[in-house]
């Protein structure tokens, strides 16, 4: 009776390693994709990424934290639209980016 006690409670507890183990690894990785997520999203729609376009998804990216999350999706937006990105897409990559909804 008692080891098979001893092997529920053995069991248990290397389940509950293991799901600790995988949860960082599960929570960051959402968050390491975003400037890839907006540059792939417009390879999706049809646009050439080339440099411009990987600095400016990678700077949206860089300050979706910070307080100059507004400017910085301004200027995504805005360059994005300069090189000949439709308002719409350029909207979605930038929030892509920033890992808005």
């Amino acid at each position: 009776m008692k080891s098979l006690k001893a092997k529920r409670i053995l069991v248990a507890v290397s389940m509950l390693a293991g799901a600790a183990a995988a949860m960082p690894i599960a929570t960051a990785a959402p968050a390491a994709a975003s400037a890839y997520d907006c540059t792939y999203y417009l390879k999706q729609k049809g646009y050439t990424v080339g440099s411009k376009v990987k600095a400016i998804c990678d700077g949206a990216y860089k300050h979706r934290d910070s307080l100059s999350q507004v400017a910085s999706q301004a200027a995504c937006k805005g360059v994005l639209y300069n090189l000949g990105v439709k308002t719409n897409h350029a909207d979605r990559a930038c929030r892509l980016a920033a890992n808005l909804p």
